[in-house]
């Protein structure tokens, strides 16, 4: 898994004592990060992406962030703010490592509006992560917090033991794409009862597409295909009555069946005389 920059991408560097927000103009592999303060001697740092309120140990080598629980989909990559990378430096140059994994997924369904990933013995997939570079400067280990926001910041929880990813963009474009690929990025972890997804049709309720039982482990700085999440709408249970059955009487109650477009029905029989009639939920 390799990472590039993007032009406005921005870092946060901490000295155990300060933090300085660093911003870059350039893409690509590597790119040049300057800012507007000045920095003074160089002296061990530790560097963030992306730039935010983090707290560094300098003589631990340890860095709390945050991967983010509510991701917007992007086709072909991820949200650019979800992603997490490390880097220890003593000079003016940095390599930053990937302290995060990436699921991969495509969607086969109609009107999907968000994605939600659970771990099945509820690890967390985001949240407050504590980054533990090692000896090589290199990431030992990203392990959760339990730690605890200030109240009214609704976007942040210390464990988040699931993933929600978004489809929404603008009003004209609020749907996952059939067929398209994307990513979301994770904490690398072990979960021991496997994983979940839930899917939403329309903002409506969610629902269980696709699930497994066995241990799944998602190492940092790699990517986990988890392939087509398919959902198939049930037929709709919603009948219709009137002039036509006797008022059901007849027996021959009229089902209704869903058109391509949003929110709109049918009745099968297309000779429902004028007058009244019923919709039933349940065709009760």
């Amino acid at each position: 898994l390799q990472s590039e920059w993007v032009a406005g991408d921005a870092i946060t560097v901490l000295d155990g004592a300060k933090a300085w927000n660093f911003t870059t103009t350039q893409a690509g592999t590597d790119a040049d990060f300057a800012n507007s303060e000045g920095f003074g001697e160089y002296r061990p740092v530790v560097a963030v992406y992306p730039k935010g309120a983090w707290t560094a140990n300098l003589a631990e080598k340890t860095v709390n962030a945050y991967i983010s629980t509510w991701q917007q989909a992007q086709k072909g990559t991820y949200h650019a703010d979800a992603a997490l990378a490390v880097a220890y430096s003593e000079n003016n140059e940095f390599s930053f490592k990937n302290a995060h994994a990436l699921l991969k997924f495509q969607v086969n369904a109609d009107n999907v509006t968000h994605l939600v990933f659970h771990g099945n013995n509820e690890e967390a997939f985001t949240g407050n992560m504590l980054v533990t570079l090692g000896d090589d400067n290199t990431i030992a280990s990203v392990v959760a917090q339990d730690t605890e926001f200030p109240e009214g910041d609704n976007k942040r929880i210390g464990k988040g033991t699931w993933v929600e990813c978004y489809a929404w963009q603008s009003e004209t474009e609020k749907y996952f794409e059939k067929g398209a690929t994307y990513y979301i990025a994770v904490a690398p972890q072990v979960f021991e009862k496997g994983v979940s997804v839930k899917i939403r049709i329309n903002e409506g309720a969610e629902t269980p597409v696709k699930t497994t039982t066995k241990k799944v482990e998602v190492k940092r700085n790699t990517i986990v295909d988890l392939g087509v999440i398919e959902y198939v709408a049930p037929e709709t249970t919603w009948g219709i009555v009137g002039a036509v059955n006797s008022w059901g009487e007849s027996g021959a109650d009229l089902p209704m069946s869903k058109t391509e477009t949003e929110g709109l029905f049918v009745a099968k029989n297309a000779e429902m005389p004028a007058g009244a009639f019923k919709i039933r939920a349940n065709n009760e």
